[in-house]
């Protein structure tokens, strides 16, 4: 929607000229409003999307972030980078096989 700003949080009200007195709110709305403006280009050039910290390590990671993603539980010994998601009991255990099986 055209009323949210970043990260789908409310734009900010307009400034009143009270507010373009202030140099720190005044830079606040300018850099609001060049983010909204590129926000299109942003969105075109990225190679990833992500709205949190963990999406956003799966896709610097190259890690795809989507139902389906992950296909098959194993182990990929072709894989640049192993993740290893079981239960806590498990972990000692399959991080030992991942880096016997796995080169990343």
């Amino acid at each position: 929607p055209d009323d949210e700003g970043p990260a789908g949080l409310a734009a900010a009200p307009p400034p009143t000229p009270t507010d373009l007195q202030d140099p720190a709110l005044l830079e606040s709305y300018v850099r609001a409003a060049l983010h909204r403006d590129r926000q299109p280009l942003y969105e075109e050039v990225a190679d990833a999307n992500a709205r949190d910290v963990d999406a956003t390590l799966l896709a610097a990671a190259g890690v795809p972030v989507e139902i389906g993603a992950i296909d098959a539980p194993g182990v990929r010994s072709d894989a640049e980078i192993t993740f290893v998601a079981v239960p806590v009991l498990a972990i000692s255990d399959q991080v030992k096989r991942a880096l016997t099986e796995a080169s990343g």
